[in-house]
């Protein structure tokens, strides 16, 4: 059969489109769409071997991007070439189109409802969200709409919905976590951790401190705990972080007294000193507890001094902030 074009040129609508083009034909098994040829960037995509039918066919364009032209034909036996050509179209959903002149006219007699073709052939954009024919991105949620379709970002993404980027809760705060939980960033979302074994419940509320083994409750010092093994600076004070405290600090002279009588040996251990200064606030560390160093590459460590000369036993000294040693957490309520 010879196949007869006309072109059918859409504007630019939203983004990628669906079509379906209906058309109902007499009764005459013959008088029924024989295919479909669709033309995409100049290439020529053809539907074929469609079902024949004695009242309608339905023809589902899949590949369709923002300039489209495509072709139909009807007809058995080379009896009919019917031409469609499409009004100018608006960008939307439009009803459409209307048919134009090769049927000749004995074959308008033989088929009495040809007049009314044209009032029988739509043109229109079907659901693209459901198609998955749309270019929202894969973190949003597509909604079909009358003309077009809406693309909106999923909870815990932000952007237009063509590009969504994963909102950090945690970082930015927009997370319902206890203060004390640990909040952890997630694929579109977050999770609340109490720091167990100090503090439990389910990260929206945590209750404690609970100073259990290994821990070691004290009057002024609140509890207090060693860690485990070896870790630079940062990583030991991440570490007290983890399990819902920080870095022994603020201890003054007169506290030592009490850390002596649960620590009869300090062997280098972390506290919370960097640059001469108690991490968490920023002030001076005393003068009597340890000699004054701006050095933000030297960090605090205590230890034992192993002499009956001095008052002390504990002395506060600095070291290299990436040297690996061992450390005291401190859990406050």
């Amino acid at each position: 059969m010879k196949i007869r074009k006309n072109v059918i040129d859409l504007p630019t609508l939203f983004g990628i489109i669906a079509l379906l083009l209906q058309c109902t034909f007499a009764q005459d098994v013959g008088d029924i769409i024989q295919g479909l040829q669709v033309i995409i960037d100049g290439q020529a995509h053809i539907i074929d071997n469609l079902a024949e039918h004695r009242r309608r066919t339905e023809i589902k364009i899949e590949e369709m991007q923002q300039k489209i032209s495509a072709l139909a034909y009807a007809g058995s036996k080379g009896r009919r070439k019917l031409r469609l050509k499409s009004r100018k179209l608006r960008q939307g959903k439009i009803r459409a189109s209307a048919l134009s002149g090769t049927v000749p006219p004995e074959a308008e007699n033989q088929c009495p409802c040809l007049p009314q073709i044209s009032d029988m052939i739509d043109l229109m954009a079907l659901d693209e969200c459901a198609l998955g024919l749309h270019n929202c991105s894969e973190y949003a949620i597509c909604t079909d709409r009358v003309i077009g379709f809406k693309c909106e970002c999923l909870p815990g993404y932000s952007g237009d919905g063509f590009s969504c980027i994963e909102i950090n809760e945690c970082e930015s705060g927009l997370h319902d976590c206890h203060p004390k939980a640990i909040c952890s960033n997630t694929d579109g979302g977050y999770t609340c951790r109490c720091p167990e074994p100090f503090y439990k419940g389910d990260g929206r509320t945590c209750e404690g401190p609970f100073c259990e083994s290994p821990g070691v409750q004290t009057r002024f010092l609140g509890c207090i705990t060693t860690g485990r093994g070896r870790k630079k600076w940062e990583q030991a004070q991440e570490y007290c972080q983890e399990i819902g405290g920080k870095l022994l600090e603020r201890f003054t002279p007169t506290l030592f007294e009490e850390f002596r009588a649960h620590f009869i040996d300090a062997e280098g251990q972390w506290v919370g000193i960097r640059g001469g200064k108690w991490e968490s606030t920023g002030e001076s560390v005393h003068p009597r507890l340890m000699e004054p160093n701006d050095n933000p590459r030297q960090c605090g460590f205590l230890r034992t001094v192993k002499t009956t000369f001095l008052e002390d036993p504990f002395q506060l000294e600095v070291a290299n902030c990436n040297s690996h040693l061992r450390f005291i957490c401190q859990i406050l309520g």
